[in-house]
């Protein structure tokens, strides 16, 4: 089975799999040179649509970085990963799948050797929204004067065992998807309104 993964060296380091998979890095769709049974699409979400028409193209399963584009604006064939800074490199991963190649994908994720889990096609699937949610409310605290930062960071890595703190995670992420998919969150629950200052910080 030959994969084609569409990733920066990164996201390449982080993408563990079986050795006997035939997978090959490219840069771009356009410079798959090879006919894949699969295309993983890891580059950031922003490049998204204007590659869709290219990867379209193929007669193969699809799975893109899309954490805040659910399947409903996507093209048929079309799966979701999360592939957020961090989110990779985590042993269990969150897939959303059309019934389409569901099947196809439960082989390829078990030939991977990765562990997985089918999720609901909502924006953020599960962890990415709840950590775009810690973060959020770390920015809610901060702008209120509770703590510093760097306080904050401490007091939740030493709370609750996280690997990083919410600044220091959000930080790693990228502010300017955390916003995005909240933005996109708070449309339906206005739980998920951004702070106003995690917006101002935004790049």
């Amino acid at each position: 089975m030959h994969i084609a993964v569409i990733a920066d060296q990164h996201l390449m380091d982080h993408f563990n799999h079986e050795a006997a998979l035939q997978v090959r890095q490219y840069s771009t769709p356009n410079t798959i040179d090879i006919p894949p049974d699969a295309i993983f699409y890891l580059l950031d979400e922003e490049t998204l649509p204007g590659d869709v028409s290219i990867l379209s193209g193929f007669q193969c399963p699809i799975i893109v970085n899309a954490v805040t584009t659910t399947l409903d604006a996507l093209p048929l064939r079309f799966s979701r990963i999360n592939a957020w800074p961090g989110f990779l490199q985590r042993t269990l991963k969150e897939v959303v799948a059309s019934e389409t190649d569901l099947d196809f994908l439960k082989k390829l994720y078990d030939l991977l050797g990765w562990q997985y889990r089918f999720v609901a096609d909502q924006p953020g699937m599960i962890a990415a929204r709840i950590i775009a949610m810690i973060i959020n409310e770390a920015w809610f605290a901060y702008t209120d004067g509770v703590s510093s930062q760097e306080a904050i960071n401490q007091a939740m890595k030493l709370g609750t065992n996280y690997p990083y703190g919410p600044f220091e995670w959000g930080n790693k992420i990228g502010l300017k998807k955390i916003a995005t998919l909240l933005i996109r969150l708070s449309k339906e629950q206005v739980r998920y309104t951004p702070a106003p200052l995690l917006l101002k910080n935004v790049n």
